[in-house]
C-alpha cells in the first residue's frame, strides 16, 4: 500500500506559466510516472497493489479487502 501526496498530484496537474513552476511541475508528473511503471510491473509480478490519497486510504483499503476476500485471495 502506499500513500499519494496531494501536493504532488496538484504541482502535476495545474499549467504554469512561470519558469520555476514549471521545472517543478515536470519533475512531479516524472515522479507519477515512475510510480505507475514501478506498480504496473510489481502487479505483473502478482502484487497486490492499492495506490490511494491519505484522505481516501480506509475506504479504499476495505473495499480492496471485502474484493479479495470475494475471491478467497487471504
Amino acid at each position: 500500500m502506499t500513500l499519494r501526496d496531494p501536493k504532488v498530484d496538484h504541482q502535476a496537474h495545474t499549467p504554469t506559466q512561470d519558469v520555476s513552476a514549471a521545472y517543478a511541475r515536470a519533475v512531479a508528473l516524472d515522479l507519477l510516472s515512475q510510480r505507475l511503471v514501478a506498480f504496473a510491473d510489481l502487479k505483473r509480478r502478482g502484487v497486490l497493489v492499492l495506490d490511494a490519497p491519505a484522505s481516501r486510504i480506509s475506504q479504499q483499503l476495505v473495499d480492496q479487502y471485502l474484493q479479495l476476500k470475494a475471491r478467497n485471495r487471504l
